[in-house]
């Protein structure tokens, strides 16, 4: 029979699902934000790296080494959440408050207040705050919103997160604003007001308008969209200086950005510079060295095992391993619209099939999270404990065979996709033995970044199991472990819940 797709990755649980793979994203701490949160699930800060009291560190140069090769700018097509890389450059309706301890909240960025309801929430309105300006000194209007976020529509652009296009009034059959049209359903009175016309009502819209499209773009620019992606304009506190996709960005301030007009971001640096393309290995021991510029630097990835336990060997350096509480989540999702897979014995057979705990020890054990059982990971409003299956741990490969064995299926191929590291196919490799129990074949397909997580926008809910190991792809899902860390994409059982310090990503 043919191969039957898979993929591998992760899911962040929220009031917005999270995002591309981007690892040069950094967490709040000596980033230039108000320190908000732990700085993450498993990362090595630099050892000259400390708070002053309101978690940043003031002047110099903060040095991001990361594994990623591609990190996009603009909003149109990044999938940086509020409080990573793209917050550093771009300002957005709203942004997230977020302390250790503390339920997230979402607070007011370019705009007065969170959003004013009207029409039973069907409505929501805006108005600007007072000496907002771009980097070159002209006033950000809500013309230059409602043009970003109408670039999101284009088909040029695709990779942003676009939780929004279904919800505006027209939406659905909107193409852009390259040929001079625009989306009625966002209104501009005036310069400073803007207002949103949704299909139903949508309480989480203020959530929603944290997100990259949200960002303002000068009215009529970024036509040149890859031009646009390596220099945005820039209304945060830093804007790009060089952009060498692949190798270096470096961001130096803003000088038309004013702290008075926001109470999120305090850009500490007076510089930053994400160094791409770098091997996990080299950044783990190079930070673990402590010397020269890694003494101001932050590792934008998450550790996988073998990074772990050079950590772990390292007391100096266990000091400056930068964890959270459970956040993400890992799960395996699974093409449930093709061949054998869209029986629903056989999805339920790679449930039992999967060896979480051979994941986990793949992904670095203990440290790097825990089991899941349900996609909702703790912290989230409304969290219950919840296993529908209770496969154990290491899966139960006896039910595995019985359920493929009923739905009549045998000789089973899959492909599972997954990121193209040294991490992330060593998690694959724990699924793939783990099927092969239970007399599933799996070939691993590795995929770049770009390819593993295509665009996303909200759709309707699909069957999904409870584990606790995982991975994520499109279609039904199965937990396999709440981790902190960020996500990824896979097709058959969920494994792990990692940590991280609220329901949102600290990348």
């Amino acid at each position: 029979m043919q191969p039957q797709r898979l993929q591998h990755g992760r899911h962040h649980p929220s009031h917005e699902e999270h995002h591309r793979h981007e690892t040069s994203e950094p967490p709040d701490d000596h980033r230039g934000r108000r320190r908000s949160s732990s700085p993450g699930p498993d990362r090595l800060l630099g050892g000259s790296l400390s708070d002053d009291g309101d978690g940043t560190a003031k002047g110099g140069t903060l040095n991001i080494p990361t594994t990623a090769t591609a990190v996009h700018l603009d909003p149109a097509t990044s999938q940086n959440l509020n409080i990573t890389t793209l917050g550093l450059v771009l300002r957005r309706l709203t942004a997230w408050d977020v302390e250790p301890g503390k339920a997230a909240k979402v607070v007011p960025d370019l705009a007065t207040n969170t959003g004013d309801s009207s029409d039973g929430g069907k409505t929501w309105t805006y108005h600007l705050k007072d000496g907002l300006k771009f980097q070159d000194g002209t006033p950000i209007t809500t013309k230059d919103i409602k043009w970003g976020i109408e670039r999101l529509f284009a088909p040029t652009l695709t990779g942003g997160l676009s939780y929004h296009k279904s919800l505006l009034v027209g939406g659905e059959d909107y193409k852009g604003p390259f040929d001079g049209k625009t989306l009625d359903s966002i209104e501009t009175p005036d310069d400073s007001t803007i207002v949103f016309k949704l299909n139903a009502a949508y309480g989480d819209w203020p959530w929603l308008v944290s997100m990259p499209a949200f960002a303002p773009v000068p009215d009529g620019d970024g036509t040149d969209t890859g031009a646009y992606d390596s220099k945005p304009v820039a209304s945060g506190p830093y804007q790009v200086q060089s952009n060498t996709q692949g190798s270096q960005i470096t961001l130096v301030r803003n000088k038309e950005w004013s702290a008075k007009t926001d109470d999120v971001r305090t850009a500490g640096p007076s510089k930053v510079v994400f160094k791409e393309s770098q091997d996990p290995s080299t950044v783990t021991q190079t930070l673990i060295a402590d010397n020269g510029d890694a003494k101001d630097s932050f590792g934008a990835s998450y550790l996988g095992a073998a990074e772990l336990n050079q950590v772990r060997s390292n007391p100096a350096a266990q000091d400056r391993l930068a964890t959270s509480k459970a956040g993400p989540i890992n799960y395996m999702a699974i093409n449930t619209q093709k061949g054998s897979l869209k029986d629903l014995k056989v999805r339920q057979a790679l449930q039992y099939a999967v060896d979480k705990k051979s994941y986990r020890i793949a992904a670095g054990g203990a440290l790097a999270g825990s089991y899941a059982t349900t996609l909702i990971t703790p912290g989230i409003a409304g969290r219950e404990d919840y296993d529908l299956y209770k496969p154990g741990a290491n899966g139960d490969v006896a039910k595995a065979k019985q359920l493929l064995e009923d739905a009549g299926v045998s000789d089973l191929k899959l492909t599972l996709a997954t990121q193209n590291d040294p991490t992330y196919l060593a998690q694959a490799q724990a699924l793939q033995s783990g099927l092969k129990r239970a007399g599933i074949t799996v070939t691993l397909k590795p995929l770049d970044a770009d390819s593993v997580l295509p665009p996303r926008r909200p759709t309707a809910p699909t069957s999904t199991w409870r584990c606790s190991a995982g991975s994520r792809t499109s279609r039904a899902r199965t937990p396999t472990s709440s981790r902190s860390t960020t996500r990824r994409r896979s097709v058959a059982a969920a494994t792990t819940s990692r940590s991280t310090a609220t329901p949102r990503s600290t990348r």
